[in-house]
């Protein structure tokens, strides 16, 4: 893949990184909160995201067998698939539902900051689930550079001329400060990097992604931004996380309006039982939040993330939501 990868083959993949998803959606029980939507854990918050390079590849691509097909839950079929934020938390989870749910002969690109965990995850992925291929790339999607390496990664997978499905999984998000309020962002640089992790890189991945495998006859591509109930509704302390969903979602409406063979879902996962979520009931600014989530997580009201994993995945098996659609985990 790059010449700074380190490339392994290993066998499945396993647990993943930090990236992961999101926040911690936040539309918890009762729906009404905008809460900390995002997904799982404390998915990848730019930083230094990770050791960009060290791709890998696990699995054994082709090799029918085994695989699971989540009993009788509908299957994807032949899918290629690329992940974001998939180290932990939400992301973890979709990378192995995704897998039980898909043909032999399916592949999927992990990425995250964390080089260790994404490698052992693809091992947990060949062991459960041999008919598909498992390839990681760590990279900071923060930065210029760590697009590039996932653009270049994705060069890697090999099935995309016979696939019957491109699916591209825009999981990897994070809070921001949740301790400030909105007139104590002054600071450009920190708001531009927030953006630049948040928005701009699933963007401009997507765009180069849908622009290397173009449409053909047989093959559907599907796009999926994990969203949030704060992109619908504001959350004081939460200015850079609601505007940075709510930019996501229209961002990706846009697209299902100008490709309309392109199916486009956004999906809330709900207040997921997850780090981010942590972050969210001991962090945040405003107590009332605090206090909200803290209620919710003492009642066992957080969503599982391989519960909400399963929710999106069915979602994409039946292919009945509105493309574009904004849909909540508890919709």
């Amino acid at each position: 893949m790059e010449e700074h990868s380190t490339r392994n083959t290993a066998g499945a993949q396993d647990t993943a990184g930090t990236q992961e998803t999101s926040g911690t959606q936040g539309t918890a029980g009762t729906q009404s909160t905008a809460g900390t939507q995002d997904t799982a854990g404390t998915q990848e918050t730019s930083g230094t995201q990770g050791t960009a390079s060290a791709q890998g590849t696990a699995g054994t691509q082709d090799t029918a067998g085994t695989q699971e097909t989540s009993g009788t839950r509908g299957s994807l079929g032949r899918v290629v698939c690329i992940l974001t934020g998939a180290s932990r938390g939400f992301g973890y989870s979709l990378a192995l539902e995704l897998c039980s749910r898909v043909s032999p002969g399916s592949e999927i690109l992990l990425v995250s900051r964390t080089e260790d965990a994404m490698r052992c995850l693809a091992e947990e992925l060949g062991r459960k689930c041999p008919g598909v291929r498992a390839l990681w790339q760590a990279a900071d999607l923060g930065t210029q550079e760590g697009v590039a390496k996932v653009k270049e990664a994705a060069q890697e997978l090999q099935g995309c001329h016979a696939a019957e499905k491109l699916i591209i999984v825009n999981n990897a998000g994070s809070l921001g400060d949740i301790r400030k309020s909105f007139v104590d962002f002054t600071d450009p640089e920190e708001v531009n990097k927030y953006f630049s992790f948040n928005v701009t890189s699933a963007m401009c991945l997507t765009a180069s992604l849908l622009r290397a495998v173009p449409s053909r006859p047989g093959l559907q591509r599907a796009v999926v931004n994990v969203s949030s109930l704060a992109a619908l509704k504001p959350q004081k302390s939460w200015t850079l996380y609601c505007s940075g969903k709510a930019a996501r979602d229209m961002m990706f409406q846009v697209l299902a309006t100008e490709e309309p063979d392109i199916r486009v879902l956004n999906y809330a996962p709900g207040p997921l039982d997850n780090e981010m979520q942590r972050q969210v009931r001991t962090e945040t600014a405003d107590p009332d939040i605090r206090r909200l989530f803290g209620e919710m997580k003492e009642k066992g009201q957080l969503v599982e993330c391989g519960v909400s994993a399963r929710k999106m995945i069915d979602l994409l098996v039946a292919d009945s939501y509105q493309s574009g659609a904004h849909v909540d985990f508890f919709d």
